[in-house]
């Protein structure tokens, strides 16, 4: 079973606001930067509201617009990391970000050969925010992160 222990968190920034990234194709083909010391990463992925209607007959039901997530994300700072320093950068030039977040789930030549799941999402991102704490605490930058696409590439078995 698979965890988030091990996964990787990759950003790309500077994207045109009013482009939809075509397909993961073209996902793969932005520069990313990895951002180390990432504790917690929000919840991405298609989700539409559901809209209910009670008639004197049935209850109808309808989708409405999709909504691709968003959240915290959570990052113990490192000043000089070229990653934390592109966040940094983009909330505070209210740049559009890409985010690629691969998994440690890939299974090796002896189950079967499948790559990691790779996901991606673009969207805007404000803060950082620093979280309070203790002496015990680790010094963390916390952003908002919404995303307005996602796309998550399943594994294949490499051939």
């Amino acid at each position: 079973m698979a965890t988030h222990a091990g996964k990787t968190i990759s950003v790309a920034v500077d994207l045109d606001p009013n482009t939809d990234i075509a397909d993961a194709t073209a996902f793969a083909a932005l520069t990313w930067v990895e951002v180390p010391g990432v504790g917690a990463f929000p919840d991405l992925g298609r989700n539409e509201a559901i809209s209910t209607y009670n008639t004197f007959k049935k209850v109808e039901k309808g989708k409405g617009a999709p909504d691709f997530g968003g959240g915290d994300m959570e990052v113990k700072r490192i000043s000089g990391n070229a990653g934390q320093i592109a966040l940094r950068t983009a909330a505070a030039k209210n740049l559009h970000v890409a985010f690629k977040v691969v998994y440690d789930d890939d299974t090796g030549a002896d189950t079967g050969d499948f790559p990691a799941t790779t996901e991606y999402a673009k969207g805007v991102i404000s803060g950082p925010r620093r979280a309070g704490g203790g002496d015990e605490d680790m010094l963390l930058d916390i952003y908002g992160l919404g995303f307005t696409q996602a796309l998550t590439v399943e594994p294949a078995a490499i051939a």
